[in-house]
């Protein structure tokens, strides 16, 4: 984790918590996503957190704003950056029970 903090320089990213920010919202109970974005040059234009409080895996259903973020969804790149594989898309993502995914989009 924290060879992932320092390569994406994560302190100087602004933090966006599920509480309190609708760009990116989950639809599938028990998990939320929260996201990081950065005013400076990083490796990504945002890192996506997704948080499964449950017990059980779940398939994250997530709702996805777009033109917010500022992302084109046709020509992004995802990378689950604890596996270091990229990810053709977020959709069908699983989560496991009390974990989390870190997704970095270029």
């Amino acid at each position: 984790l924290w060879k992932i903090r320092h390569e994406i320089a994560i302190s100087q990213a602004e933090f966006h918590g599920y509480w309190f920010d609708s760009a990116i919202t989950s639809k599938t109970a028990d998990v939320y996503v929260s996201r990081y974005d950065w005013k400076t040059p990083s490796p990504y234009l945002q890192l996506i957190v997704i948080g499964n409080i449950g017990a059980q895996e779940k398939v994250a259903e997530l709702a996805i704003d777009w033109q917010r973020l500022e992302i084109n969804p046709a020509t992004a790149e995802f990378r689950d950056l604890w596996n270091d594989v990229p990810l053709s898309s977020l959709e069908g993502l699983k989560v496991p029970g009390h974990s989390f995914r870190l997704i970095g989009v270029r």
